[in-house]
């Protein structure tokens, strides 16, 4: 049933390998940085004389920049910036590095003289200053050949903006956007696979969320807690969902209407198919699920605590939609929504013969609840 394995990917990606990091404009005249204290350092930089420094770097004082280069250079290894750190001007011309993780510190953007790329994971975490990240670079291959193998964006409590976070393709890894309590704006728009899944959670400022090019999605997107998100934008690119979906806890949604698509020609199989459990839970204004009731498959169905939502627009879910046990229609968990009956209504599959499927589809044994 499924098209394409985790393991496939993976295998596929890391047999392509990163591509490697460091400047993309030869021969530039730069700013001349910091390299350390007291050193000077190199005012050029072309691809003959980038310097690699490998393993793992910690930069918590000023005591801890010793043997830096003072030309560009790159780290090939995990670059952490902790403690009270306000600027990251004394690590010179830094251009790249394979892991990075900012925590706790007092910068209020990544102020690298160019550009710092990361070809690994990101984790930029609790820095209460920070309102900037324009200034990083990470890989834009939308075939997946480079990658980043973790996204975490959380609890830094002044970001109004993801910047160049919205630059992320494809992650082999877990992403996480959560706790960051002055995002407006949650722009994933360019990203295509995101083969460890997405947590979209606790950003109670954003009003929206991007997922335009999102075309595959394994190990579950769970969007919670987000109280003034609107809009969750529009999943039209999207064929593999491996894992389970989770819309729960957001006061602000009204409708879900345009977030997938399929055609309502009243057959099964028009929707995305999702591998795991479907959720759409506690979201007080919900009143529209707009096109979840032609999902082709979902392992299991729930649709409840949803104070807007009619008992109609709920079970039409719970109806059209096959679940892991075809035979049984109370596989779908359909309670404590706005309303407990339905008379008269009907959808593609859902008749107006007071709350049973339509006879004629035989995906619930007879169709008869």
């Amino acid at each position: 049933m499924r098209t394409t394995t985790t393991a496939a990917l993976l295998a596929s990606m890391l047999a392509l390998g990163c591509v490697p990091i460091g400047s993309d404009e030869p021969n530039r005249t730069l700013t001349k940085p910091d390299a350390g204290s007291g050193n000077t350092a190199d005012t050029t930089c072309d691809t003959s004389n980038i310097t690699s420094k490998s393993g793992d770097f910690d930069f918590t004082s000023s005591a801890s920049l010793t043997g830096l280069p003072t030309s560009c250079w790159t780290l090939a290894g995990k670059l952490t910036v902790d403690s009270s750190i306000s600027s990251l001007a004394k690590l010179g011309d830094l251009r790249g590095v394979q892991d990075l993780v900012i925590t706790n510190t007092g910068l209020t953007s990544i102020d690298t003289p160019n550009p710092l790329a990361v070809s690994g994971s990101v984790d930029i975490e609790m820095n209460s200053k920070l309102t900037d990240l324009t200034n990083l670079s990470l890989p834009t291959d939308s075939t997946c050949g480079s990658f980043l193998t973790a996204v975490t964006l959380s609890g830094n409590s002044a970001l109004t903006s993801m910047g160049a976070m919205n630059q992320v393709r494809c992650v082999i890894g877990a992403a996480a956007i959560t706790n960051n309590t002055k995002l407006t704006d949650i722009d994933f728009s360019n990203a295509v696979r995101l083969e460890g899944g997405l947590t979209v959670s606790g950003n109670t400022a954003a009003t929206t969320l991007e997922l335009t090019a999102l075309t595959s999605i394994t190990s579950g997107l769970t969007i919670q807690n987000n109280t003034a998100l609107t809009s969750l934008g529009t999943w039209t690119a999207l064929q593999f969902m491996h894992g389970g979906l989770t819309i729960d806890t957001n006061p602000a949604v009204t409708s879900l209407a345009g977030v997938i698509t399929a055609s309502a020609n009243g057959s099964v199989g028009t929707g995305i198919m999702i591998e795991g459990a479907l959720a759409i839970t506690n979201n007080a204004k919900l009143a529209d699920v707009g096109d979840f009731d032609h999902l082709s498959w979902a392992e299991s169905i729930n649709v409840s605590n949803n104070a807007a939502l009619t008992y109609c627009t709920a079970r039409s879910v719970g109806c059209c939609v096959v679940d892991s046990a075809p035979t049984n229609v109370q596989m779908a968990s359909i309670t404590a929504n706005a309303t407990t009956n339905c008379n008269g209504a009907s959808s593609w599959c859902y008749g107006p013969d007071n709350n049973h499927c339509h006879n004629e589809y035989t995906g619930y044994n007879g169709g008869i609840e």
